[in-house]
């Protein structure tokens, strides 16, 4: 039969382990004894920030936030989509990949889809559908925990993650620190809802995109059978806890797409890098 149920408990910040003996007893007759081991994790616990009142473009300074037991991992979670937190680690030297050392012939991946700004800036017009509510919100809070293992590969030439400036602008600053130009398959780009063009066809395209493209437009060419509008709306869509922009030797296409797919991350190839030409960037169908 089953054993009585019973509430294991931990006060401590550490692993507590006990070994469970179970006796059996019939008629006054005792069996043999059989015994398992039980280990309690502790519960995590973190302190609360104070509360602060701060102005508009302050840097806020937040208290330290400590938690047990120690290596205890943490998320949060923000009503407002238009502030965040910024986190320190700690990285081994060998490992640490740069944006400016892309190569000729490098085939690139991007891991997140793009439209992040577009759907928030929807939410804030009221034109957001039902249906995307969560959209954005759940892209964000997917970590870029990838990039330790990615870090490790040698394979991985170079390596940026895809934040305000939208795609075109951290791939320009790539192409150009690395002394290359590049090339985008814009069909390969994957969208966070095949929507995008409602919203853009109603005005929900973030501030941001308009000066991103002033910035950097010069240095960007579609070819003929693009829509470049619509195009450059969404590469140059401002992203909040964007994906990683990724630079990989041709023979390692397959490994990277292996490990994408088991972070759950997207895994196609979205163009590749060429020797350097007039334009940093080339978009095309």
């Amino acid at each position: 039969g089953n054993l009585p149920p019973f509430v294991a408990s931990n006060s401590t910040n550490a692993y507590l382990n006990a070994t469970i003996t179970v006796t059996p007893t019939q008629n006054g007759c005792v069996g043999t004894s059989g015994s398992y081991s039980l280990s309690v994790a502790p519960i995590a616990s973190v302190n609360a920030p104070l509360n602060q009142i701060v102005c508009a473009g302050t840097l806020i300074p937040v208290n330290n936030i400590v938690s047990s037991p120690a290596g205890t991992n943490y998320s949060w979670t923000n009503n407002n989509p238009t502030i965040g937190l910024a986190v320190n680690g700690i990285v081994a030297i060998e490992n640490i990949k740069q944006n400016n050392t892309a190569q000729e012939d490098n085939i690139l991946f991007l891991t997140k889809k793009l439209g992040v700004g577009i759907l928030t800036t929807a939410e804030k017009k009221g034109l957001l559908k039902e249906a995307h509510q969560q959209l954005a919100p759940q892209q964000m809070m997917h970590l870029n925990k990838i990039g330790e293992a990615l870090g490790k590969l040698k394979t991985v030439h170079a390596m940026t993650d895809v934040t305000g400036f939208g795609l075109l602008g951290h791939l320009t600053e790539m192409a150009e620190g690395s002394g290359v130009s590049a090339i985008i398959n814009f069909a390969k780009i994957p969208l966070i809802t095949e929507d995008l063009k409602y919203y853009i066809s109603n005005k929900s395209v973030p501030g941001g995109t308009g000066r991103n493209w002033d910035s950097y437009g010069g240095k960007i060419a579609f070819e003929n059978n693009v829509d470049a509008d619509y195009a450059k709306t969404i590469l140059a869509d401002p992203q909040t806890s964007g994906g990683l922009l990724i630079a990989v030797a041709p023979n390692a296409v397959d490994e990277i797409n292996q490990l994408l797919t088991t972070y759950n991350l997207y895994a196609e190839p979205i163009g590749s890098i060429t020797a350097l030409k007039e334009k940093s960037v080339y978009v095309k169908l």
